[in-house]
């Protein structure tokens, strides 16, 4: 069995690229590791040609224990299988091939603790991580197809939506890349105090992540004003088939419905990519709801996990001493 090798996936990238989500380039999770965390990646080859792959991030917790795990802003990975190797093979011998592959990576993941893997939409068979005993659940998204025309887009819409467009988004100007990451950044904060609320990430973890994807041209930061003032922004990423909208920041004190338009722009702007707007999915109530709004078709995915027992034990543990 030949040993899998960065180089290797990099190139397996280079001719796949059709095929790789942005958040599985290596370019992309070498900007998305924190301190102390690294990510690897199981190669599976054939004719010496890598022809799936399976990327991932390792760190130790703070008590030393291992957990496998996608990184930071990069919530769809899983395995990822060549185009060409799909096209040139029946579903049933793709699902076969998919077994084989899977059955290599569970024995070439390093040993762990906790392996929680969020995966893209295209992993539909974990047949072989279920006879291993990992655990799958089915969480949703919404998808905007990119076959539609705007017209078809927009009648989707609920009719608030609709109402709120007609009614306010001539009366918005709506910028791409006018504003620096910097700029985002202070917005974000500017915002987040307002909510009595803390990001999650240091501004050195944002800034990076952003500066790779404006240098490979890979990312958008739109930015909305009434008045000459900033009411919202918003980032998209993209890769060669999907627009992700990673995240909308908007003053909770202004009348105007900034989420909405800039939304709007940016699902009108992916069509005109030809790119499907996906909506980086939400189990959240308030958050699927508001997706679902703009007439998305809703899309599976899954997240597949397992872990030790000394995991278990410090889960159980750790939950009976905060009740």
């Amino acid at each position: 069995m030949k040993m899998s090798s960065k180089s290797d996936y990099i190139e397996f990238c280079k001719y796949s690229a059709a095929d790789i989500p942005v958040f599985a380039e290596p370019w992309y999770l070498d900007a998305v590791m924190k301190p102390g965390e690294e990510w690897d990646v199981i190669n599976y080859y054939e004719n010496n040609r890598v022809i799936a792959a399976f990327p991932y991030a390792v760190q130790k917790n703070k008590l030393g224990m291992v957990v496998i795990t996608n990184p930071w802003m990069a919530p769809r990975l899983g395995l990822l299988l060549s185009g060409e190797t799909k096209r040139t093979r029946s579903l049933s011998k793709v699902e076969s091939l998919e077994n084989k592959i899977i059955e290599e990576v569970i024995a070439q993941l390093p040993k762990f603790d906790d392996f929680n893997m969020i995966c893209h939409s295209g992993v539909k068979n974990w047949m072989e991580f279920y006879r291993h005993d990992y655990e799958q659940t089915c969480y949703y998204s919404y998808i905007i197809d990119r076959d539609k025309t705007k017209d078809e887009i927009v009648s989707d819409y609920i009719s608030n939506k609709r109402r709120i467009i007609k009614k306010h988004y001539g009366c918005v100007e709506i910028h791409k890349n006018t504003i620096s990451p910097d700029e985002y950044w202070e917005y974000l904060q500017h915002c987040y105090k307002k909510r009595n609320r803390l990001c999650s990430y240091t501004k050195e973890q944002f800034i990076k992540l952003m500066n790779t994807i404006q240098e490979h041209e890979a990312g958008d930061i739109l930015s909305m004003y009434s008045d000459n003032n900033l009411v919202c922004a918003a980032i998209i990423f993209y890769d060669k088939n999907r627009a992700y909208h990673m995240m909308t920041t908007f003053d909770p004190e202004n009348g105007i419905r900034g989420q909405d338009l800039l939304t709007h722009y940016a699902i009108i702007d992916a069509n005109s990519r030809g790119l499907i707007f996906d909506f980086e999915g939400s189990m959240i109530p308030g958050v699927a709801e508001f997706n679902r709004s703009f007439g998305g078709q809703k899309e599976e995915y899954y997240v597949i996990t397992k872990q030790s027992k000394k995991m278990k034990g410090y889960k159980l543990l750790k939950g009976i001493l905060n009740r």
